[in-house]
């Protein structure tokens, strides 16, 4: 059915399975990618190629997949999509859609490595200064790997490396050779990117947002930014300005581009996309609300009003970036406790919106909004002080920790 020579081994994912835990077959053809399929217990097989959000159903009349190598897999058995990810050794399912691509419209695979997750960070040179550099985190967390150090054709910063998209492959190379890692402990973590062209922000785009402020939900993205050196990092202290008494807290997803955009297609914008990081939209609410004719920038924009980190985590590393867990601490205190999946404008729809007034070029950082809990709606108001510690976390990509001062 599938043109395969041989079985090679049969591999047992999950109890899973709403009938039984079935066997799943893994066979492969020389030159060829590698197929999984159900045994003998669904109603009808299908196919998986080694894709990370590639589908498609097996039939006769086409029984290949699309091909790319990365480290997710995907089947459909109606009515639910099923995804492997080899990385975590977890399967996924989700409810089937009508219309096919509504998932691949939220997955998506450019790249052809594998998955990384990118820092910048001083480190000390043996006569005792420190340089900057750009790093890969080893998958068990705990070491970096120096990818200037293991080849210096590779920029110190993420910006430039995001220029030329063979550096990917230079990366990639250089963590899987095993050499030049450095612990995590032994150096400083800077923000994941710095000085991009743009940072561009979206406002009251949770659904349970608009609610908390006993607001409709806006018809288009509200549109708003920061500038892009009120960037620091994942341990940076936020400074308390002394123009402010309302400072206050929002979690945010942030997406990264990767590739220039105008007037993007919605079929193609997800392959802008490069990665996303955890970012903290510090807000001075007097500023933004009621001083300077109401106009957001000045209470958005401060010195230190964008924490960000602590990785920028490549998108084929995430399994559905709408559908994480997003929360906020206080002082160990749980201020926000959301989902990604209650944004009103998705990634794609953004991606679009933005592009049909300007260029999006590689770099640019966009906040996605963030959901209730802040400050400023809770009854009473509630703002930050100096000693204050927030934590920003959102899942499968990580935490950022920030104090005032």
């Amino acid at each position: 059915m599938f043109g395969c020579t041989h079985i090679s081994r049969a591999v047992c994912l999950y109890n899973f399975w709403v009938r039984s835990a079935p066997f799943i077959l893994q066979s492969q053809k020389k030159a060829n990618p590698v197929f999984l399929w159900t045994s003998n217990l669904l109603s009808k097989r299908t196919y998986i190629s080694n894709s990370s959000y590639s589908h498609g159903r097996s039939s006769s009349d086409n029984p290949q997949p699309t091909i790319c190598d990365t480290t997710h897999a995907q089947w459909e058995d109606s009515p639910h999509y099923y995804y492997h990810h080899k990385q975590l050794n977890k399967l996924y399912r989700y409810k089937y859609q009508p219309d096919h691509n509504i998932i691949q419209k939220r997955l998506f695979h450019t790249t052809g490595v594998n998955d990384m997750r990118f820092v910048q960070f001083l480190k000390t040179l043996p006569d005792g200064t420190q340089a900057q550099s750009l790093g890969v985190e080893v998958p068990s967390g705990e070491e970096i790997v120096d990818l200037v150090a293991a080849d210096p054709t590779i920029p110190n910063k993420m910006l430039t490396f995001l220029e030329d998209r063979a550096h990917l492959v230079k990366a990639s190379r250089a963590l899987g050779s095993g050499k030049h890692r450095i612990k995590k402990e032994d150096v400083k973590l800077l923000e994941p990117i710095t000085h991009p062209g743009k940072v561009i922000c979206i406002g009251m785009n949770y659904r349970d947002h608009c609610e908390e402020q006993n607001v409709k939900v806006p018809m288009e993205p509200v549109i708003f930014s920061k500038f892009s050196d009120c960037i620091i990092g994942p341990s940076d202290n936020i400074p308390y300005p002394k123009e402010t008494e309302e400072l206050d807290w929002e979690v945010e997803l942030a997406f990264i581009i990767g590739k220039v955009g105008n007037e993007v297609d919605p079929k193609d914008a997800m392959s802008h996309v490069f990665g996303y990081t955890v970012a903290h939209d510090v807000s001075a609410r007097d500023w933004q609300m009621k001083k300077n004719g109401r106009q957001w920038l000045l209470g958005k924009t401060m010195n230190g009003f964008c924490p960000l980190g602590p990785s920028i985590v490549m998108k084929e590393d995430i399994l559905d970036p709408q559908n994480l867990g997003i929360r906020c601490y206080v002082n160990d205190v749980l201020k926000q406790d959301s989902n990604t999946s209650n944004l009103v404008f998705g990634i794609e729809d953004l991606i679009v919106f933005l592009s049909r007034f300007f260029t999006l070029v590689p770099g640019d950082v966009i906040l996605t909004g963030t959901p209730p809990g802040v400050g400023v709606f809770r009854k009473p108001p509630e703002f930050l002080k100096k000693g204050d510690v927030v934590k920003c976390e959102i899942d499968e990509i990580g935490s950022i920790t920030n104090k005032v001062v």
